[in-house]
């Protein structure tokens, strides 16, 4: 698309992109030092700064000549008409979910009848509705709320709705319409987010929605952001409002596309990774990205209504609620993660593995759970790969060799033409590589003079050099999206190779703290996009996971969005949410002095 925007001189066009909102489908891996090569747009007319050294190793004469740029690099100098890139489609996990169980939902509704006007004893209106009330003592109330219910004293109204935060009362309904009590359930993800409308009366999911993190052209990983906001004046503020923005812009597209009034809407319930729920609460975190990692908080937080981030004339009623984290990189993504799949309830010893920037690990059962969390890099996202991509349309997703003819076969997202490769393919891409002899274990591009007979021929052509580096065509130019072609690195198998034994190193450190073996392990939950959408047997054949789990895999989707959900809805699941956040051990790897050495020795490209 072709937009027009204002801009402040002096400033680059990706800083001009995101303060008009224009950002969000532009990739800024880096957050813009210029290192990813990413964020291309097109010039199609204007002024502005001439073309960086950094410019010239990011893209090729062709697409100079194009009039593609960098917009971390382009520093406007008067009127200009930026191309972007397609916002396309993206591939987001967000699966039905049901809850069962009792209900006990944070925000409930109660009818009770209100007094005669006049009435001899002159009791109060709320000492009568505190006799009226079941179940509840010292119930609360506002200045605001005491007067809505006065209106409807004076009315002449003889029952009226309850709905309460506890023992606050925070609205009252009219009788008919008492049904229409609802909740959000949010996870925000460092790359991607779900917002689910959830009837909290019937406790069942109405609709939901997902979107790309309005974050991720600050940078890919959590500590370019929090760069970002401690570098730069009001960084931390403008991280926060496209966040809050954005969500409250999902929000009114499921309340407007239900029928939803606004006003019916009373709670918003947010899982998250630690430093994502600082970012929306606008508290700065930079002790999380510095030794020792301590977090500013990890408790649950609530803000009342028309308070906090989300807060204000849209949803002037509604509470939002952050859920308890565990650390600094054990977030309450994994927290309600691991509750909503029941693993502190089982006697089973079990695996939870939650695979993104970083690999968040929980080992144990309903006696005891040790976790941790593995730096292993957004190589499974796409960042660091040269051409890698989120899962959005014309993402390579799916790869192996075409035994028929002895070539290659991929799927991309939509079906559209290739544009990039993503988490999942890279991990087939891999496996395929060192399948087929084209690597060998210690993940070396071998010469094509030296690669095995057995290569098919087709297979061995893609082995070229392209812009001086060894590189395994996947598609040409001519095939693409962008008219570029897209392939995959011996740089990029680096990156893949430290991210996965970055994770088989987390997971060994906690078999080695519990003393037990890999095969002592029952079953292995893979959390998140990722772990639902990858091979497991291509994961398993470069050593991600240990060999002896492999009929062990059980992947459980999004998580954190399913414990959103249920946190929104019971009391017990709310309560054994807090008992992981004080009782799951946490090891901190960078302390650990024999993880070093673990991930060293899970570099190779298999499990012997």
């Amino acid at each position: 698309m072709v937009v027009e925007l204002e801009y402040i001189p002096g400033i680059t066009l990706l800083e001009a992109l995101r303060q008009n909102g224009a950002a969000t489908y532009l990739q800024a891996p880096c957050g813009g030092k210029g290192t990813c090569g990413k964020c291309i747009v097109r010039i199609a007319a204007g002024e502005c700064s001439a073309v960086t050294s950094r410019e010239r190793e990011a893209l090729s004469a062709d697409q100079l000549k194009k009039g593609m740029r960098l917009a971390c690099q382009v520093i406007p100098e008067g009127f200009m008409q930026v191309e972007l890139p397609a916002a396309g489609g993206a591939d987001i996990l967000s699966s039905a979910v049901q809850f069962s169980g009792r209900l006990t939902p944070l925000i409930t509704g109660q009818k009770v009848q209100l007094p005669e006007r006049g009435n001899k004893e002159q009791v109060s209106l709320f000492d009568s509705l505190r006799s009226a009330v079941v179940g509840i003592e010292d119930l609360s109330f506002s200045a605001a709320v005491a007067d809505s219910l006065a209106r409807v004293v004076r009315r002449g109204d003889k029952a009226v709705t309850l709905v309460l935060d506890g023992n606050r009362i925070v609205a009252q309904k009219s009788d008919a319409d008492k049904e229409s009590i609802r909740g959000f359930a949010v996870d925000i993800g460092t790359t991607t987010m779900v917002v689910s409308l959830v009837d909290m009366v019937s406790g069942t999911v109405n609709d939901r929605v997902a979107a790309l993190n309005p974050q991720s052209s600050f940078g890919s990983d959590v500590i370019s952001r929090i760069s970002h906001a401690s570098e730069k004046e009001g960084g931390l503020r403008e991280l926060q409002d496209c966040l809050a923005d954005k969500l409250l812009g999902m929000m009114k597209q499921l309340s407007l596309r239900n029928g939803i009034d606004f006003g019916s809407v009373y709670c918003a319930v947010l899982a998250g990774n630690t430093s994502m729920l600082h970012l929306f609460s606008g508290v700065f975190p930079l002790g999380i990205a510095q030794t020792p990692y301590v977090p500013v908080f990890t408790e649950g937080v609530k803000y009342i209504e028309g308070t906090g981030p989300l807060g204000g004339s849209v949803f002037p009623g509604m509470i939002t609620c952050l859920i308890p984290c565990r650390s600094a990189y054990i977030g309450a993504d994994i927290t309600a993660g691991v509750a909503a799949v029941g693993m502190d309830q089982q006697l089973q010893t079990a695996l939870f593995v939650d695979i993104g920037t970083n690999g968040e690990i929980v080992l144990g059962n309903s006696s005891e759970m040790v976790c941790c969390a593995t730096a292993a890099g957004p190589a499974f996202e796409g960042a660091h790969i040269a051409c890698g991509t989120g899962s959005v349309d014309g993402a390579i997703f799916a790869l192996k060799e075409d035994e028929s003819e002895g070539g290659l076969h991929f799927s991309t997202l939509g079906g559209a033409a290739p544009a990039g490769i993503c988490g999942s393919g890279i991990i087939d891409c891999a496996a395929l590589l060192y399948r087929q002899g084209l690597v060998d274990r210690k993940g070396r591009f071998l010469p094509v003079e030296n690669l095995p007979l057995t290569v098919p021929g087709e297979l061995k052509s893609r082995r070229i050099q392209l812009k001086g580096e060894e590189v395994f065509l996947l598609a040409a130019g001519a095939e693409s999206a962008h008219g570029e072609p897209v392939y995959f690195s011996q740089k990029d198998l680096r990156e893949v190779q430290l991210a996965k034994a970055a994770v088989a190193a987390g997971i060994q450190t906690l078999l080695d703290h519990r003393c037990i073996d890999a095969g002592a392990v029952e079953v292995v939950y893979l959390a998140g996009g990722f772990g639902s959408a990858i091979s497991v047997e291509n994961a398993f054949q470069i050593g991600l996971l240990p060999s002896e789990l492999e009929k062990k895999v059980e992947a459980v989707g999004n998580t954190a969005q399913r414990g959103a959900v249920f946190y929104l809805l019971s009391e017990d699941f709310r309560q054994r949410v807090e008992n992981l956040r004080q009782e799951m051990e946490y090891l901190e790897l960078s302390f650990d002095k024999g993880f070093s050495k673990k991930l060293m020795a899970h570099m190779y490209l298999d499990t012997r």
